[in-house]
């Protein structure tokens, strides 16, 4: 038999006879991404250190705190054995080794491990932008594949999808965008609709796909609980929120066909065989999300009795090198880019509010591309709080992501169309991790060239020859894209392309090869 225990969020707890392992806990009281995320339902009563007794491992998909939670992790042996994907950035290595772990297994795409009779193995998404992984863990008798947060290609999950009891996965969002924008209330809620649907429709697709005897839905959705957020909070239940809540993603599914599972924190489900059995609690499930708003309401009151939610989301700054900091790091990337360089090839406004403002251009040299902005034109600008910018910039392995995922900043493009590399950019901004961002673009790419396979498709009645994967992340376009109009769609991103030029609707530095028959 194995048990699974759900202890919130993406956190899971695996027990078979003598074997135990603890996936990605997170148990932080303040939340995380600058106390803006925090646990939905509340998990904290299910945090113990029995539940890490007698461990075989902990498994950590990537480095993102909600995962990698350091405040639950320094209460730990630090000679747990952890497993880890083998990254070629080792942002999740250095955090985990720094913290003192000792123990770390770092496993490739096509490692396979067996620990008392259980086969794991990791799928692995390394890609120049975002870094995740997935576990599979099989005794013979029962599967469970854990996606997280993980969005590997349909054809790379599917050598994977056979006699698959349980998938493990995330169905909300967990990304700023369109959020904090600038779109007008209106635009804003026909965007945040469109990427409710995306979310819904990936969830459905990997479930299509793999075609487990149940999905479990986990990985989220956080709640936020700040003044600034409520709105956030307030709207879950509308069909605009992005942050769907596991009652609407249960039905969602259900309506689709697709046999669900819903836990809460302190559910615990267990396999033997055939049985499947789900014992979540349905007077604490309805408590919760029967009455939503109250809920919440006393999770935000407790976090505020006990200090929890915070006024301040970085250490007191001194912020009288924070430009020339700024400005040595933007000049370093001018000097040494052979991509990223090329594809941000417009005026990036910055303004680090109430403190000074600043234009990126890399189309000028070393000395120019960082200027005081006075009225040059850009095509983005970012509001940025300086102190949490000096925060970031002065950490040994810059990464903006943290900043992103909190929604503390504001964000405005005149040409409505996404620009990956620049957030890249910011993901990855100190010198060695930005060289090895672009050393695996180029290494795809490569892959990708080499790889210039074609289909037919019927575009509104005429035969047109179209590019087999996607350029975005590769996907087979053959097997999973979709013909809307004049416009091909892959259902991994939602990123759409046009079927008469080939170019790509939603980022300005993709295009499809496309030509008619």
């Amino acid at each position: 038999m194995i048990k699974l225990s759900y202890i919130g969020h993406a956190g899971w707890c695996i027990e078979g006879e003598d074997f135990k392992a603890v996936f990605d806990p997170w148990f932080d009281p303040h939340g995380t991404f600058m106390n803006s995320w925090h646990q939905f339902p509340d998990n904290h009563h299910l945090f113990s250190m029995e539940l890490f007794s007698n461990l075989d491992f902990i498994y950590i998909s990537h480095a993102h705190n909600d995962h990698c939670d350091e405040w639950t992790l320094s209460k730990l042996d630090k000679t747990t054995k952890i497993i880890i994907p083998k990254f070629k950035d080792k942002m999740l290595r250095n955090k985990l080794r720094n913290m003192g772990f000792k123990n770390l297994i770092q496993l490739s795409d096509e490692d396979k491990i067996r620990i008392k009779g259980f086969d794991i193995q990791l799928i692995i998404e390394d890609g120049f932008n975002d870094r995740d992984s997935a576990i599979i863990i099989d005794n013979g008798k029962n599967k469970i594949i854990n996606l997280n947060d993980c969005h590997p290609s349909f054809e790379k999950i599917k050598k994977h999808s056979e006699r698959v009891d349980l998938l493990l996965m995330q169905c909300s969002s967990a990304i700023w965008w369109p959020c904090v924008y600038d779109y007008p209330i209106e635009e804003l809620v026909v965007k945040c609709q469109q990427k409710r649907r995306n979310v819904l429709n990936r969830a459905y697709e990997y479930s299509r796909r793999i075609q487990p005897k149940y999905v479990v839905p986990n990985a989220g959705p956080p709640v936020f609980l700040h003044e600034k957020f409520k709105f956030w909070d307030e709207t879950r239940k509308f069909d605009f929120n992005p942050f769907p809540l596991h009652d609407d993603i249960n039905n969602y599914l259900e309506d689709n066909y697709i046999s669900s599972l819903f836990v809460i924190p302190g559910s615990m489900i267990s396999l033997e065989g055939n049985n499947i059995v789900n014992n979540t609690d349905p007077y604490e499930k309805d408590r919760i999300y029967n009455d939503f708003e109250s809920y919440i309401q006393s999770l935000r009151d407790a976090k505020k009795e006990k200090g929890y939610l915070k006024k301040s989301f970085v250490p007191t700054q001194d912020l009288s090198g924070m430009v020339d900091r700024f400005s040595l790091l933007i000049k370093q990337i001018r000097k040494y880019s052979r991509i990223f360089i090329y594809k941000i090839n417009f005026p990036v406004l910055i303004d680090l509010e109430g403190h000074s403002s600043w234009i990126i251009d890399f189309q000028k040299d070393i000395n120019s591309c960082f200027q005081k902005y006075v009225d040059q034109q850009y095509k983005y600008s970012f509001c940025f709080d300086p102190n949490i910018v000096n925060y970031l910039i002065s950490q040994d392995e810059i990464d903006f992501d943290e900043y992103f995922l909190s929604m503390r900043f504001s964000c405005a493009r005149k040409e409505d169309v996404f620009n990956e590399f620049l957030f890249t950019m910011f993901k990855n901004l100190d010198l060695k991790r930005f060289k090895t961002s672009e050393s695996i673009y180029i290494t795809q790419n490569m892959v990708k060239e080499n790889n210039m396979d074609t289909f037919i498709v019927d575009v509104s009645g005429k035969k047109k020859r179209v590019q087999k994967y996607c350029p975005h992340q590769f996907v087979d376009l053959e097997e999973c894209g979709v013909i809307e109009g004049n416009t091909m769609i892959c259902p991994l991103h939602n990123w759409k392309f046009n079927m008469d030029t080939g170019e790509c609707i939603t980022s300005d530095k993709y295009c499809l090869s496309v030509e008619e028959v």
